[in-house]
């Protein structure tokens, strides 16, 4: 198993993410190999959404999961330890200029786990799994924070999906 966690160039898409491609939901995911982070190497897979408004982000929202699944798998199987992913949103409000927020999904090292939880009750207020992620989403439009009204024609448009996997920690516990 080699130490640092390189590109796994596509012979050909994981079956899920050809399906969105072909849909046109999405763009082809773009690799990018992360030797720049202080404390960690990896590679980033970024999914750039293609007009994913909150009608169609409900509609696909499972086959996000489900692309997001085998990409983490065929990193784990090249030896990634660890896995998070995150929506990039961009809100739109009644007044003032568009922002855009980021949904975080916990890092875990399972990717199951990391994507869906694990099937138990956590107790936790706001769970960090991606699925999860996907529901404060989804429930932006009726109760965003206060003071700040979204627009109700299009509250908000989902940006990318990011699909991080990393090797853990330098061994020697220090910077770069």
């Amino acid at each position: 198993m080699n130490k640092y966690l390189k590109l796994i160039p596509y012979k050909r898409y994981p079956k899920r993410v050809e399906e969105l491609i072909e849909d046109g939901l999405i763009e082809p995911p773009q690799q990018m190999e992360r030797e720049d982070l202080r404390w960690d190497e990896g590679v980033d897979i970024v999914y750039r959404l293609k007009s994913m408004t909150p009608a169609k982000f409900i509609e696909h929202e499972s086959r996000l999961l489900a692309a997001a699944e085998q990409e983490c798998k065929r990193y784990k199987d090249a030896g990634a330890k660890r896995f998070f992913a995150y929506f990039r949103v961009r809100m739109t409000p009644t007044k003032g200029k568009a922002f855009t927020r980021t949904y975080t999904a916990a890092m875990n090292p399972e990717p199951d786990v990391m994507i869906f939880g694990p099937g138990y009750d956590t107790g936790v207020a706001e769970p960090p799994f991606l699925y999860h992620q996907i529901d404060r989403i989804i429930h932006l439009a009726g109760e965003y924070a206060p003071g700040i009204r979204l627009d109700k024609q299009r509250p908000y448009r989902v940006m990318s999906m990011t699909i991080s996997a990393r090797m853990g920690m330098h061994e020697e516990g220090i910077p770069k």
